[in-house]
């Protein structure tokens, strides 16, 4: 029975793990509307300053304003690296699995208003992706291979690769908006069935936002600023509830116009159940980001997280879980050379 249990929450650990790593691929950065920036001298008359766009030192009574610059036509492609290691003891039972995916993706500017406004289209490209118990020979996708070889568990990647996705439109900023150019937030609860177009169309949901939002004013070195989201899990047997996360940013430095920026999430609610923590194993990652200032986009993104759960499956048992994810853009060189 020992070991039934084990085979049967191990196999549910894979698939919490593989749905990340497919998330990953399908570009999906968690994100909403932010706060204030925290400043020691924030003034409302901050817009009327005169506000540096780029510096070449690291001077901390430089304001930044941080601005996407989208353009009609622009397209911005970045290569993605995903690894993620689960160590999973159960009694005197131990198995570790494996998850990787390299993707490639970009995002096409359909149109920008005066204001800044662009919609954006997003696409995945290509993708290989594995997935491995302990010595077992892994679990191999390759969507270069076409539908003849792929698993059936990575099925719904393939079902995207090459295909646009529905165009987003942002604030220069990089609020995601409506359709009507609010920044409201989805309020639709947790759903293990499909999403109503309705509820997709009249409410931005937070979880949808592949860009980073950046505060509305200017900001200097050192300056935070964070914003609310949520994660769905399983309390029971098809019932999820919405768990709020909050998303950190602070401004680390600058140098030769590139932004530093490190990031972190936390979960705002206190979780002792062991079993919905461990859906949270790969959620709260922390790491830094890239940003042009001059030319208003990112040139790379990294996370990482080292977390390891006591009774994840029950008495006697762990997960650990390590991980790590890097985005960088892709230079118009490395292009002409494809």
């Amino acid at each position: 029975m020992r070991q039934v249990g084990f085979i049967a929450a191990t196999r549910n650990l894979l698939l919490i793990g593989l749905s990340v790593t497919l998330s990953s691929a399908l570009i999906a950065d968690e994100s909403s509307k932010p706060t204030k920036a925290k400043s020691t001298e924030a003034s409302e008359t901050a817009k009327n300053k005169p506000v540096k766009t780029a510096s070449k030192t690291n001077d901390s009574d430089t304001e930044y304003l941080l601005r996407y610059q989208f353009k009609p036509n622009q397209f911005a492609h970045y290569k993605v690296q995903h690894v993620t290691t689960m160590h999973v003891v159960y009694g005197e039972i131990k198995q570790t699995t494996r998850h990787t995916s390299r993707s490639e993706k970009h995002f096409r500017v359909i149109t920008v208003s005066d204001n800044g406004t662009a919609l954006l289209e997003p696409t995945l490209d290509q993708v290989v992706m594995s997935a491995q118990a302990d010595d077992n020979d892994p679990i191999v996708f390759d969507s270069s291979e076409g539908p003849e070889n792929c698993p059936e568990i990575f099925r719904p990647v393939l079902a995207t690769v090459g295909k646009p996705s529905a165009p987003k439109r942002f604030s220069a900023s990089g609020q995601l908006l409506s359709k009507s150019g609010s920044t409201t937030t989805s309020k639709r609860a947790c759903s293990s069935g499909q999403t109503k177009k309705s509820d997709v169309d009249s409410q931005v949901d937070p979880q949808r936002n592949f860009l980073i939002s950046f505060p509305e004013k200017p900001i200097k070195v050192g300056d935070s600023w964070s914003e609310k989201s949520f994660a769905c899990v399983s309390i029971a047997q098809n019932l999820k509830k919405k768990i709020p996360l909050r998303k950190s940013f602070t401004l680390k430095s600058v140098k030769d116009s590139v932004a530093t920026i490190e990031t972190r999430i936390a979960v705002l609610v206190p979780i002792k159940d062991p079993a919905i923590r461990t859906q949270f194993s790969q959620k709260t990652p922390q790491g830094t980001i890239q940003f042009d200032i001059e030319k208003g986009q990112i040139l790379a993104r990294e996370t990482k997280l080292d977390n390891l759960i006591i009774g994840a499956i029950g008495p006697k048992s762990s997960l650990h879980t390590v991980s790590q994810r890097r985005e960088v853009l892709v230079t118009k060189k490395e292009l002409s050379k494809r």
